[in-house]
């Protein structure tokens, strides 16, 4: 129920005086990552997230857009992200990662 990377982009925007918005919804539950094999942490957050109605992403698509995970370890939760938003036109997406692990 707690969400690192929301406190983490919380912080950064503080920081860098930015706005943060989550832009992205997680519309399926999933397992935990970290005991998953390579190919099953990619199949286990493939299509959960979507387009948060709270936003439209009309309104950003010429801004740079961070994606933030708090541990990458595959790589396949910013990937499944990334995917989505440019699927909906969305083309300056960039991830930070803060920790990455085995």
């Amino acid at each position: 129920g707690f969400n690192q990377s929301a406190l983490l982009a919380g912080q950064l925007a503080k920081a860098f005086s930015v706005d943060c918005v989550e832009l992205l919804t997680r519309i399926q539950p999933t397992n935990s990552q970290m005991q998953l094999t390579r190919i099953d942490r990619w199949k286990n957050v493939e299509h959960c997230f979507a387009q948060n109605p709270k936003y439209s992403f009309q309104n950003f698509e010429d801004k740079l857009i961070i994606l933030i995970d708090d541990v990458a370890t595959s790589g396949a939760t910013i990937e499944s992200c990334w995917s989505v938003l440019r699927r909906h036109g969305l083309r300056h997406v960039v991830g930070l990662v803060l920790a990455h692990g085995q």
